[in-house]
């Protein structure tokens, strides 16, 4: 087959190799699989990206713990606290109040009528009434407190009918009860519902509905505002019959300064809450601090909340109403609104990423990495998928911080893995099969010893070495065997370790070759692989040798402090000709020496004991190192092994 139809076929398997696996990711999003790890990257991007602007205007009026120690535990039995804190807010008015609190008309802590009327009362000392909250049921939810919205009930709505809703899905859920306030403050304040009734399925809040509808038995269609819609409205004096839906795209209406506002809502009418900050990053007056202030009569304190957005809930350690948020995995869910209400003032808005360009991305970031993958080399192709997925994920976050556009994390990453594992193992297989192919075309020239050589080993011929000049070296511990007999393993290895590790970072000092550990022997030598030290081997070897002894000492030195047993070693080095490189068998080999002077090396080394020498060197080496040396000759012996006596001479250190 050419160049070109082996091209052509690689091509062809990557395309399909790449088909499938996007065809995997796809169907693990249509599945909502990657949506819940896509969820948690959300969340984590809002903790990364930290505080944002929020609007000056907005605080939290907060029932919290020192609120409780002055106020009584939470929740109170009469009204009588918010009709003071009204009371008190009456003097600097602010644009809106709302109350993130639900005060039901059967609620047994609340046995005072005469608070009840005076909170419901109060709430005609503002030119926009403050707004408190109810919630909203879908058929068959009927909970206590509940009814179905009579005609009663429907008058009391009516003023805060939304003006135009359109785009009107048929699929549209719309309420049929509802959990009003008791009659009289209901048709005093402004209303609106706190329901959150759609959390994805990790039970994060991460968007809130504003508008709710009903559907009566003739058919007619009414929707009402929720609580932080019905905050905007009121700052920005807007009445709800002004306002114009158009489900699937926004919310919109011109405030009172001449400026249209356009709150974008999907196709039922939520909005996707730009986290701003966690509550404590938000304008807070403790509840209890506000009606401090009534007490002692300094209510000018309180004209820096005028014209403001003030919102009253739950942040006391202990209420029920807190939730995981993705700044949050649980905090008070006010905090929901007032991110909800400064994303609209703010006009900060989250703009996540239609279905379609989730798809798209997925498969440009697939086919992209099947090039890469399919084009380059391994090596080059993992680096450049690397780079790939690196600068995604910049382009992801820079996104979301600079505009809160947000963009899939997992998905596309999730195509770029499967695409390049897919395209590799396929690779693999078919390197593999050539190699097979090659052993069968090999077998007809060559024996399988010599054939497997050389699949497993292509820059060499075979196993073997060179003969020559080297410089060996052999050392060990003197008296090592009677030291381990009244010694803990533990000890025996922690020391041995000490020892070794010591000794073979003198040899790699001076350019040794690390042959072996034998027991306490450790075995090197010089001179190889490479030529950089091919003439000064013995040099090195001596060198090597003499750091060993000055780091033994050391040692010693810091033995003695410990109060442990002292050690002390012998080397013999030997310098000739020897046959060095790859030992073994063609599976299991060992960059080695070997011949009779790596043999005479390890002889003389046993002769340190007799001459009570802790370095011993033959005439050979002696011969090469007496330039730079000063060496004292020890005697001539005889050595198992050679028949001929050898002259031994140690270094002067003196």
């Amino acid at each position: 087959m050419t160049e070109k139809g082996k091209l052509k076929k690689r091509l062809a398997a990557s395309a399909a190799i790449t088909g499938l696996c996007l065809a995997v990711v796809i169907t693990l999003m249509a599945a909502g699989i990657t949506g819940i790890f896509e969820n948690k990257l959300y969340d984590l991007r809002f903790r990364w990206r930290g505080v944002q602007p929020i609007n000056t205007e907005l605080a939290l009026v907060g029932i919290d713990d020192q609120t409780c120690d002055v106020l009584g535990q939470w929740p109170w039995t009469t009204r009588e606290n918010y009709a003071a804190l009204l009371e008190a807010l009456s003097n600097y008015p602010p644009m809106a109040i709302g109350f993130d609190i639900l005060f039901r008309p059967k609620d047994e802590s609340a046995r005072n009528d005469r608070f009840d009327s005076a909170f419901a009362a109060v709430t005609a000392y503002f030119d926009n009434p403050p707004c408190v909250g109810y919630n909203f049921y879908f058929p068959g939810e009927g909970k206590a407190g509940t009814r179905e919205i009579a005609e009663s009930d429907r008058a009391i709505l009516e003023k805060f009918k939304i003006g135009s809703v359109k785009n009107i899905p048929g699929s549209f859920p719309y309420i049929t009860a509802a959990a009003l306030p008791y009659r009289s403050l209901a048709q005093n304040a402004t209303l609106g519902f706190l329901n959150a009734p759609r959390r994805d399925r990790d039970g994060v809040l991460r968007e809130l509905p504003l508008v709710a509808g009903f559907r009566d038995k003739q058919g007619q269609r009414s929707f009402y505002p929720a609580l932080s819609l019905s905050l905007v409205l009121a700052y920005h004096a807007v009445s709800p019959n002004e306002v114009q839906v158009v489900l699937g795209k926004h919310i919109k209406f011109n405030a009172g300064s001449g400026e249209q506002i356009t709150i974008p809502i999907d196709k039922y009418g939520f909005f996707r809450i730009n986290f701003a900050g966690n509550i404590r990053d938000f304008q807070n007056v403790p509840f209890a601090e506000i009606i401090r202030l009534r007490q002692q009569g300094d209510l000018d304190a309180l004209e820096k909340y005028e014209d403001n957005i003030l919102i009253v809930g739950l942040v006391a350690t202990g209420t029920s109403d807190v939730g995981p948020l993705p700044i949050n995995s649980s905090t008070p869910l006010v905090a929901a609104h007032l991110n909800a209400i400064n994303s609209i003032l703010t006009g900060q808005y989250v703009t996540i990423a239609p279905t379609g360009v989730r798809y798209a991305l997925v498969v440009v970031a697939g086919l992209l990495t099947a090039a890469i993958s399919t084009l380059c080399r391994p090596r080059n192709g993992i680096i450049l998928t690397i780079c790939l997925v690196l600068i995604f994920l910049a382009v992801t976050l820079g996104l979301f911080f600079k505009s809160t556009i947000v963009l899939p994390m997992l998905e596309p990453v999730l195509a770029m893995f499967f695409t390049y594992i897919g395209i590799i193992c396929y690779r693999y297989m078919r390197e593999e099969k050539q190699k097979l192919w090659i052993k069968k075309v090999l077998r007809q020239y060559l024996a399988d010893s010599v054939m497997q050589e050389l699949l497993d080993n292509p820059d060499k011929l075979q196993l073997g070495g060179e003969r020559k000049e080297l410089t060996v070296m052999f050392s060990d511990i003197v008296g090592f065997t009677t030291f381990c007999e009244n010694k803990p393993s533990e000890e025996v290895v922690q020391r041995l370790n000490q020892f070794m590790d010591t000794m073979t970072e003198a040899i790699f000092n001076n350019a040794g070759t690390l042959d072996k550990y034998v027991g306490d022997e450790i075995v090197a030598f010089f001179g190889a692989p490479g030529d950089e030290h091919a003439g000064d081997h013995a040099v090195m070897a001596v060198k090597a040798a003499l750091e060993m002894l000055e780091r033994l000492e050391t040692l010693k030195a810091e033995w003695r402090k410990e109060g442990v047993e002292l050690l002390d070693c012998g080397i013999g080095i030997n310098t000739g000709e020897m046959l060095v490189g790859n030992m073994g068998s063609s599976s299991v080999f060992d960059y080695t020496v070997i011949g009779d002077e790596v043999n005479l090396g390890a002889r003389v080394e046993g002769l340190t004991r007799k001459y009570n020498a802790p370095l011993v060197i033959t005439e050979s080496t002696k011969k090469k190192i007496e330039h730079i040396f000063q060496t004292r000759e020890l005697g001539e012996e005889t050595v198992k092994g050679r028949r001929q006596s050898v002259k031994v001479f140690t270094i002067d250190r003196t």
